[in-house]
């Protein structure tokens, strides 16, 4: 098996979250990612979502429109780094406002802005792309902890290495000024 392999198979434990108010987006979004090998939750609401997050593990990607009624998927994806600090987060709206766009991506931790109505293959790549994204992060993580893990192994048998040799330098000079000493007297 690839690296490549190992992360996909691992896809299979993340969720992608999409939430928007428009019923028909959603029933839309699930047919089209009903066929990845990752957990697809719709969402109509950011209040909705921010009650689901507390209770998901793995949420690789949040996707959010901007235009929802009582909270808007800017404020909804800065409140939700508290729920899922690690998620990749997609902002998608119909309008170009710059400013809601760079408000978001400085409060609301988004990598990505996409136009609604999107086009559908770059959509499915892009989440594809992000959720892979988040794979490998993870599993960096995960090395990287076995790689400090490793390292502490290192230092402690070093540590012992070190003691031993010194002791062991100690006896032989002990002995050395034991024969220099009994070589004097004879």
């Amino acid at each position: 098996m690839t690296d490549n392999e190992t992360v996909l198979v691992a896809q299979t434990d993340y969720t992608v979250l999409f939430v928007d108010d428009d019923a028909d987006t959603l029933e839309q979004l699930e047919r089209l990612f009903s066929r990845e090998n990752y957990s697809v939750k719709c969402i109509s609401s950011g209040n909705e979502a921010l009650k689901l997050l507390q209770h998901l593990d793995n949420v690789a990607v949040i996707v959010s429109d901007q235009s929802m009624p009582v909270m808007e998927g800017a404020e909804f994806l800065r409140l939700s780094r508290d729920k899922a600090p690690d998620a990749i987060r997609i902002l998608a709206t119909a309008h170009s406002d710059v400013k809601v766009a760079i408000a978001a991506i400085n409060d609301g931790g988004i990598s990505r802005y996409i136009s609604k109505p999107w086009e559908t293959e770059a959509l499915i790549q892009t989440v594809r792309d992000n959720v892979r994204n988040y794979a490998l992060s993870k599993e960096n993580l995960h090395k990287q902890e076995i790689i400090n893990a490793q390292n502490r192994q290192l230092l402690e048998l070093n540590n012992k290495l070190r003691e031993s040799v010194q002791l062991q330098t100690s006896k032989i000079r002990s002995k050395l000024s034991e024969l220099l000493e009994y070589s004097k007297q004879q």
